[in-house]
Formats: C-alpha cells, sequence, structure tokens
C-alpha cells in the first residue's frame, strides 16, 4: 500500500471497464478488441503520475477488462482522459467514481491474495 499522505491525497477509486464478448478464447478478447484494449491501456498510461493518478491493478477474462486506479480529482480525470483519446475509435467503457479515501478495495484485494 502507498504512503497514507498519498492515499488521503487521491481517494477516488475509479474503475475503468470494458465488456467484451467471452463466448470464444476462452473468455479472453479477441486480437482485434485486444489491440483496441491496447489502445485505450496506452491513453491512460499518460494521465498516471504519483500525485494525481495511480494504477492500483487490472484484471482481464470471463467477457470484463478493468483498469483500476485511484484519482484526485475526477473531473481533471475526465478531462484528461478525452484528451489523450481524442481521434481514437469511441471505446465501448464504463467510468466510476468511488470515494475510499482508506484504499479500501485495494486492500481488500491485497488481503484475497494472502
Amino acid at each position: 500500500m502507498p504512503a497514507e499522505e498519498l492515499r488521503r491525497a487521491i481517494p477516488w477509486h475509479t474503475v475503468v471497464a470494458w465488456r467484451y464478448d467471452a463466448s470464444e478464447n476462452n473468455g479472453m478478447p479477441d486480437t482485434a478488441e485486444n489491440e483496441l484494449m491496447l489502445m485505450l491501456e496506452a491513453a491512460l498510461n499518460k494521465i498516471e503520475r504519483e500525485t494525481f493518478c495511480v494504477e492500483a491493478y487490472r484484471r482481464i477474462g470471463a467477457g470484463l477488462r478493468q483498469f483500476v486506479y485511484y484519482i484526485a480529482d475526477r473531473d481533471q480525470f475526465l478531462e484528461e482522459f478525452n484528451a489523450h483519446v481524442a481521434g481514437n475509435p469511441r471505446y465501448p467503457i464504463e467510468i466510476k467514481f468511488y470515494n475510499d479515501e482508506t484504499w479500501s478495495d485495494l486492500q481488500e484485494l491485497i488481503e484475497d491474495l494472502d
């Protein structure tokens, strides 16, 4: 877990979710869709910086790919996100924000892995 000071500075648990057809390819996206997911990942990587947006984890499989971050400001995140995906194909994603000042979601994941 990051230091408490950083956790307090970026309290918004942010989930970027992409649902896809998992009926083939062992529950994984096909090659074309995966390429688009990699474009999205590259755009998200441009937003990351320690005091604003920190990646917590990502998941993929069974029809869902999630990029999970903790961020400082929702409006600024969306503004930067939109700037970095401008010109890209429209992504079939959903972005949700949750106030998680204690980073309990990440803590629960770490505990589950132990």
